[in-house]
């Protein structure tokens, strides 16, 4: 799954290679802008900046779609766990009255589990406890319990719990790599906006050369004339 770009990120990319490129691609721009501590060099470094942000985002979309694909199998396999733990606990309790050694043996006592370590925990006690006792065993054979059919469904626990430690990796890298983007897209704005500060100070007479780099001057408004001023006396 891949996340679409917000439109600020995919405008700030799009102006700071203007900015940039068109600055390397003008000599009078770099004779100019040279004068004001930007020499190519420095302009350069600025690029370097911009393709770490195009990197560090591109790297933030595709772990937010891992991210994302995590929490769908997280879910589906808690999905089918939780079945798997329900099915064989009602033909058991069905069997066994409550809080009888064989329903205790089993971990089938007090509330239900109701979060992942309880889910995770109690799945691993029903499955391997009802197949190594010889007459929970023999009981839940008859009701299609086979040993190999307890392995499968012990299968969905174990899935389960790899599951969530996937998620848990997944979000815990689609974090860090939102804060490297953030920090990314600050380093590279920084140094446009000092950039520009000194462009425009630069090509300040040559407007055109500031149109080629995508910044606006404001043009001044004459200041108008009061005509309410009385006649002189």
């Amino acid at each position: 799954m891949v996340t679409k770009l917000t439109k600020s990120e995919a405008e700030q990319l799009k102006a700071a290679g203007i900015i940039v490129d068109n600055s390397l691609s003008t000599p009078e721009i770099i004779t100019e802008i040279a004068k004001k501590g930007y020499d190519e060099t420095e302009l350069q470094a600025g690029k370097s900046k911009i393709t770490t942000a195009q990197q560090a985002l591109s790297d933030q979309t595709k772990k937010e779609g891992i991210a994302q694909d995590a929490t769908k199998a997280e879910a589906a396999a808690k999905t089918d766990a939780h079945s798997a733990y329900q099915d064989l606990a009602q033909i058991l309790r069905g069997k066994y009255p409550p809080n009888s050694p064989e329903l205790v043996k089993v971990g089938l006592v007090g509330s239900e589990p109701n979060t992942t370590a309880d889910l995770i925990k109690g799945g691993y006690t029903l499955f391997d406890n009802a197949a190594s006792d010889a007459e929970i065993a023999a009981y839940i054979l008859i009701k299609g319990y086979t040993p190999e059919f307890i392995q499968s469904e012990r299968a969905k626990i174990a899935a389960y719990e790899q599951a969530n430690k996937d998620q848990v990796k997944a979000i815990g890298a689609a974090s860090d790599s939102t804060k490297a983007k953030v920090t990314a897209f600050k380093d590279m704005n920084d140094w446009l906006s000092e950039y520009k500060a000194s462009a425009k100070v630069a090509l300040r007479k040559k407007p055109a050369l500031l149109e080629q780099l995508g910044i606006k001057i404001r043009k001044h408004r004459p200041v108008k004339k009061n005509n309410n001023t009385p006649p002189a006396q």
